[in-house]
């Protein structure tokens, strides 16, 4: 009796062994490989290595403010406009451009029977106009595609022009030159430093 007892104890030691090291051994490989942590990354050079650790090791015991400057550079700015015009109707948009180098616009609309429409673009500086252009474009007729979609590939742009930012605003008023029919489109634009 002694005897079954023992082995029973044995048994449970070596099945308690066997659960234990299945436990602690990794479920995947990948727990192995740590992904890149940019805030480890003291110097920034793409590595995480003992000079990081050196400098984080020589401020071992300081004390300070816990959070870290994070500086977010806005190098662009996007937006649209969308428009619906009876005939002989304007709309006006106004961009502000401080603070860009480059300007590019887009121009999309669209009409029953194709007529041409006028833009007049109005370059100000702090509120002044110093520039102004004024060009008809021909829209494109809704046979194309009916209804006109937003913005998509299957067309180009009726009017694309890329400015070189000397002006703080762009005014857009688009004009339906039609006495008849409607137009609808969009304005899209890119702002870039």
């Amino acid at each position: 009796m002694v005897c079954l007892n023992l082995r029973s104890f044995w048994a449970a030691v070596a099945l308690c062994a066997l659960v234990l090291s299945l436990a602690f051994i990794p479920l995947s490989g990948s727990q192995l490989q740590r992904q890149y942590d940019p805030w480890a990354d003291i110097n920034d050079d793409g590595m995480i290595d003992t000079r990081d650790v050196s400098y984080v090791c020589s401020l071992f015991g300081k004390t300070g403010d816990p959070t870290k400057q994070v500086v977010i550079k806005h190098d662009w700015c996007e937006g649209n406009f969308s428009f619906s015009l009876s005939p002989n109707e304007n709309e006006r948009f106004n961009i502000s451009a401080k603070g860009f180098e480059t300007l590019t616009i887009y121009i999309k609309a669209w009409s029953r029977d194709a007529h041409s429409f006028q833009v007049y673009l109005g370059f100000l500086v702090d509120g002044g106009r110093a520039d102004e252009q004024v060009v008809t474009v021909k829209s494109y007729p809704y046979a194309i595609r009916w209804p006109p979609p937003p913005w998509g590939s299957w067309t180009e742009a009726n009017f694309r022009m890329t400015y070189s930012v000397t002006f703080s605003e762009l005014i857009v008023w688009i004009w339906n030159n039609s006495t008849i029919y409607s137009l609808e489109g969009h304005v899209f634009y890119h702002l870039n430093t």
